[in-house]
């Protein structure tokens, strides 16, 4: 395939620095096929073949990762494309996704437009990650139980429930009960049953003092565990001006 000298000068001179990092990075022209593509596609088994990928479409190109998204996900990603290269401003957005084997990940990526020296828009590149940390700890605990003296926090993790992930996150990022019950389309009473009868449990916190239960979560760093359930089956543009955490909560609950 034929690219823009600019956007080939940029691939040549930059974007193959991206070649063994630890993250995605994808470039497409101003037509939106792409052009480029770093080994981590291939490191992660992501795609048939990255030779192969070249010169499709960015949704011809989804349908060919191991990860799959919901309905009308394509479509949402044609016009955040479509919004970059127009406004020529960077769009960070979430999108839940699941592999092959069901399990559940965060896609969070930065989509960037590519502007010549002489202000030409040639095409966009995107940066992005596919992470659930919390079932990555598990993993962890599962395969090494004998870990180093820098990691035996991890082994006092309980194991948790999707629910009970959920909503120990949530009372880690101060939402109350009932923002809790709202937010996740529940009852109160079932959130307050999780929480005494089950959290508490678990966090051998007897007597029902929920500020324990926030600052043992804190202390095991599950505040920082995003648990893809949450996003559910949707993509969230982001901005800069708020928590990612009530931001997400803030679009899901229709208050912004």
């Amino acid at each position: 395939m034929t690219v823009n000298p600019k956007l080939q000068f940029l691939i040549d001179n930059f974007f193959v620095s991206f070649n063994h990092q630890n993250i995605f990075c994808q470039v497409a022209d101003i037509n939106g096929k792409l052009v480029f593509l770093n080994d981590y596609f291939e490191k992660q088994n992501s795609i048939i073949s990255k030779k192969n990928a070249l010169g499709k479409s960015i949704r011809e190109f989804i349908l060919e990762q191991n990860y799959s998204y919901y309905e009308g996900y394509p479509e949402e990603l044609d016009r955040i494309y479509q919004e970059v290269h127009t406004t020529r401003q960077k769009i960070t957005f979430f999108a839940y996704a699941k592999d092959r084997n069901g399990n559940e990940y965060i896609r969070l990526a930065n989509v960037f437009p590519l502007i010549s020296a002489d202000q030409e828009l040639i095409g966009s590149y995107t940066l992005s990650w596919f992470a659930n940390p919390f079932n990555f700890l598990i993993n962890f605990l599962n395969d090494f139980p004998n870990c180093g003296e820098d990691k035996k926090w991890l082994i006092n993790i309980p194991k948790l429930t999707q629910r009970e992930h959920q909503i120990i996150f949530l009372l880690a990022h101060k939402f109350s009960q009932y923002e809790i019950a709202d937010f996740l389309n529940i009852s109160r009473a079932t959130v307050q049953k999780t929480i005494n009868e089950s959290l508490m449990d678990k966090f051998n916190i007897y007597d029902n003092d929920s500020q324990k239960l926030i600052e043992a979560s804190i202390k095991l760093n599950l505040h920082l565990y995003f648990p893809p359930s949450l996003l559910g089956e949707r993509l969230l543009i982001l901005n800069n001006d708020e928590s990612i955490i009530r931001q997400i909560a803030n679009k899901i609950n229709n208050k912004s």
